[in-house]
């Protein structure tokens, strides 16, 4: 049987939007649970929560803050010799704010959270802990499922103000330290230029982002066979889906409201 181009680009087609009907009927079913009445157990969902803010938030704040220093501060840097002064104030609130700083924030969590959520389901399941199913079951979408996918949505919000504040403060803080270039009059400007919808934005992607992220890597916990062997190659194909769903969300947020 000889080999086709165009057919291997067709079945390869067909598979990509049967596993994307999947995930979103899945991310269907995770939203639905949060209609229903509430868990036998609301404390364990909450522990479930923090644990996942925990994680996902306060554990990766030695990374997010070096990383937002680092980059606030060589953002400034450029920009202080190439733009004006009142234009500069707008240019960074637009660059870390907007852009830069949901972008990496996201970046370093999928890569931090995203595999360890999807290891996490596949050996809960491989050992059979009570409350994970071996097999997927849609009545443990409340106990197992929405704690983590409203734990990553916290925390990636929490993570982006955060990077903000370090990136803009601190980097301010940094290049006024250690070199003399002119900053002048740098934070005022960026507060002048804030407006309520870089706000909105930055909400908007860290529901979005938290979204995709948790219900992606929930996803291929339960998708997989509960195998050990299964364990880094779902989590390796949950990291990549996440970061280029959120890519794609992230574009489509900025031109919505760049247009």
């Amino acid at each position: 049987m000889e080999f086709s181009i165009t057919g291997h680009i067709g079945r390869q087609a067909i598979r990509s939007g049967n596993h994307l009907l999947d995930l979103l009927a899945f991310g269907y079913r995770i939203a639905s649970g949060l209609l229903k009445k509430t868990p036998e157990d609301p404390q364990g969902v909450r522990r479930c929560i923090l644990e996942e803010v925990y994680f996902s938030c306060i554990g990766a704040l030695t990374i997010i803050i070096p990383a937002a220093l680092l980059i606030g501060s060589t953002m400034m840097v450029y920009l202080s010799r190439v733009s004006e002064q009142l234009f500069m104030g707008k240019a960074v609130l637009i660059l870390i704010v907007r852009e830069i700083g949901p972008a990496a924030t996201t970046l370093l969590l999928i890569l931090r959270s995203a595999t360890a959520m999807t290891g996490e389901i596949l050996c809960m399941r491989v050992l059979a802990v009570k409350g994970c199913p071996k097999d997927w079951d849609p009545g443990h979408v409340k106990t197992v499922c929405i704690p983590r996918v409203l734990g990553m949505i916290i925390s990636i919000l929490l993570l982006f103000i955060v990077f903000d504040v370090s990136a803009i403060f601190g980097g301010f803080g940094v290049v006024w330290a250690l070199t003399d270039l002119p900053l002048g009059n740098l934070l005022d400007q960026v507060g002048k230029a804030l407006t309520f919808t870089d706000i909105l934005v930055v909400i908007i992607k860290a529901m979005g982002f938290g979204t995709i992220i948790g219900v992606t890597s929930l996803f291929h916990g339960f998708n997989r066979q509960p195998e050990i062997f299964s364990i880094p190659h779902a989590a390796s194909r949950a990291a990549v889906e996440s970061f280029f769903y959120c890519l794609v969300a992230n574009v489509a947020v900025s031109t919505a409201f760049y247009l």
